[in-house]
């Protein structure tokens, strides 16, 4: 059972998650504030849209500014399983294949992607909130599903919906509790990479059998023994893992310390600024809506008459 928090502990909690708001907000456009990235119905499978975002509204989904209608036997994907479409919740992110008749979206296929599922820890300072070693960001937007916000105390089991900013932190859309025999789960990019071992921002997992690659993004379920995390399982989980799409909807953070003509945006590079000016050299990370052509692992924006080719969101 979870320890409850400490006086001292719970002051500085609700004080980071308050100033970690107030740092970090973000504005929401009614239905459709958050977006993401894209895939096809299949691996290989002919190209499509591709929807990634977070889920702002129902009656039909509201993703990334889009309604997307869906049938009751939608083929959905949640961690791991097939599951029905009762398995939607606002806050979370999904990947969404849609097809478009004149105005209308319809999703073909779909999963609902998370960050991080695991025992919350509090640093010795205070200064910040992880998830196996993942820092966690709360924002005035961030859904607590199921009473998550009152009962979150250090060891308490957590599912963390969100965003990845460039230092790796998650910009949390979702908190949802788990059991607390759920199984641990990271995704992010590779690094250092060295014989059976990599790190995933600061989390170091040990694994066997999948080659990987140096910033290939993965997903990861596992156990810690002896104080050592151990993959259990390992999957190349990149935003287009084996899917093949045409037109894109992504939405990520922008990584603003960039220095080449392109910027990265969340897994990907663009043209669409100019320069580092046209979203601001802060601190503060920023959301922004990119709509284009996916090529290998650069979006090329489209211009579609007065339609903005991007659309910078502060958080």
């Amino acid at each position: 059972m979870a320890r409850t928090l400490s006086r001292h502990t719970n002051i500085a909690l609700i004080a980071l998650m308050a100033v970690g708001a107030a740092l970090v907000f973000y504005a929401m456009r009614g239905p459709g504030g958050v977006g993401g990235t894209g895939i096809t119905d299949g691996p290989g499978g002919i190209g499509g849209t591709g929807i990634f975002g977070r889920i702002d509204g129902f009656g039909s989904i509201w993703v990334n500014g889009r309604e997307i209608h869906y049938d009751d036997d939608l083929p959905l994907t949640y961690r791991g399983d097939a599951v029905g479409t009762e398995n939607f919740a606002l806050g979370q992110v999904v990947a969404i294949v849609a097809d478009k008749t004149n105005d209308d979206w319809r999703a073909r296929a779909a999963r609902i992607v998370e960050e991080a599922i695991g025992p919350i820890e509090v640093t010795a300072d205070g200064a910040s909130v992880t998830v196996l070693k993942q820092k966690i960001l709360f924002t005035e937007e961030t859904i607590y599903a199921n009473g998550a916000r009152e009962t979150i105390t250090p060891g308490s089991m957590i599912a963390v919906s969100g965003f990845r900013t460039p230092e790796g932190a998650i910009l949390a859309t979702r908190i949802e509790p788990v059991g607390p025999k759920a199984e641990l789960f990271v995704r992010g990019p590779v690094a250092n990479l060295s014989g059976s071992s990599f790190s995933i921002y600061g989390l170091n997992v040990h694994y066997e059998g999948l080659s990987l690659s140096e910033g290939g993004i993965v997903a990861v379920k596992g156990a810690t023994v002896d104080a050592q995390f151990t993959a259990q399982e390992v999957r190349k989980d990149g935003a287009f893992e084996g899917y093949s799409i045409d037109d894109i909807s992504y939405q990520g953070v922008v990584d603003v310390s960039s220095r080449d003509s392109d910027l990265r945006v969340g897994e990907f590079s663009t043209d669409a600024f100019l320069s580092t000016a046209a979203v601001g050299a802060g601190r503060a990370p920023r959301l922004v809506v990119l709509e284009g052509r996916l090529d290998q692992s650069r979006i090329t924006v489209d211009i579609n008459g007065d339609q903005p080719v991007f659309e910078p969101q502060n958080f």
